[in-house]
């Protein structure tokens, strides 16, 4: 399973003209429009944009998972009472800041004259660099600002273990440890780990959908493949949640129970499939409709990972749910 990004543009209803469009786990993208767009074209721009913006590349790549996007916690009051000079340091991520692959560090400062940060560094055993934060600027006293960083690759050798920042200032240096009440770092180590113990055994990914039939009311057939990499190794797909747009009749979890091992053969993994739902809300609102979670285990690990389809075959998916839905 390779997890790179395959980027291709994709025209936009007029009411979109220089407005921005995030979809779950891609970057921000500025979409050119045209100004006479159906209903069902806004739908699958705006669901089928998923490989980003930029130059392009082939569309038959593999497809990419992202990382858990928790919800951004309120900005934290001061504590009551006069100023304890203390600084307070804690992980927050929204949901952008996950589609791009950062979190940020907010800092409190209760204390009572402003601070200001010339550069921040985050340090933690379970990453394998330490990284910089960016948009530097004054914390005033008692109130708090956040701080923006990249997600490097992790240290799987090191599970455990919690992260600092090095605050740099005019002729200073403070050392703060981290909260992370969320289990950002946590989480997103253990998937990432997860994918690249995938990653090293095959490339998973969807290849294909084969519609049975034509017009309304059809049903589909959502084609996987693994492509074994020849090294030692196994993992076993359990199961693959639906999307709030597209799941298998009567159920919203496929049990495929397939081993691929990294020395056997390729292997073809069938996934039935209908509309979850048929209405245009439900195609509007969905920017995950072709990204599934997928259950696994890797030797004797557990856990998730989300794969994306490529943009030719979501483009595919999309076309057939609306079709069968009567909405095209």
């Amino acid at each position: 399973m390779s997890f790179t990004s395959n980027h291709e543009s994709v025209p936009a209803p007029a009411f979109l003209s220089s407005s921005r469009v995030v979809v779950e786990g891609l970057r921000w993208c500025a979409l050119k429009v045209s100004t006479s767009v159906s209903l069902p074209a806004l739908v699958i721009v705006v669901l089928v944009a998923v490989g980003g913006c930029g130059a392009d590349h082939a569309d038959d790549g593999p497809a990419t998972a992202t990382h858990p996007i928790p919800t951004l916690t309120a900005p934290t009051p001061p504590p009551p009472g006069p100023p304890s000079g203390r600084l307070v340091a804690n992980v927050r991520q929204h949901s952008r800041d996950a589609a791009v692959g950062q979190f940020q560090v907010w800092i409190l400062n209760d204390r009572a004259r402003d601070y200001t940060p010339t550069s921040i560094h985050y340090r933690d055993p379970r990453l394998r660099v330490t990284v910089e934060g960016d948009r530097m600027r004054t914390i005033p006293a008692r109130s708090e600002r956040g701080y923006s960083f990249d997600l490097p690759e992790p240290d799987c050798t090191h599970r455990s273990g919690s992260g600092t920042v090095v605050v740099h200032r005019r002729g200073d240096v403070d050392t703060l440890r981290v909260a992370d009440v969320n289990d950002t770092i946590e989480q997103y180590v253990a998937q990432r780990c997860l994918e690249l113990a995938v990653n090293r055994i095959a490339d998973l990914r969807f290849t294909d959908v084969e519609v049975d039939g034509s017009g309304t009311g059809t049903s589909a057939t959502l084609v996987m493949e693994a492509h074994p990499t020849g090294r030692n190794g196994w993992f076993v797909l359990d199961a693959v949640n639906g999307t709030p747009v597209i799941a298998p009749s009567g159920s919203a979890v496929w049990h495929p129970r397939t081993r691929v091992d990294g020395t056997g053969s390729p292997q073809r993994i069938e996934l039935p499939a209908i509309p979850a739902r048929c209405d245009s809300h439900a195609f509007q609102e969905s920017g995950g409709a072709t990204a599934f979670r997928l259950h696994l285990r890797v030797g004797g690990h557990r856990g998730e990972v989300i794969l994306r389809m490529s943009p030719r075959v979501a483009e595919q998916t999309i076309t057939w749910a609306l079709t069968s839905c009567g909405l095209e």
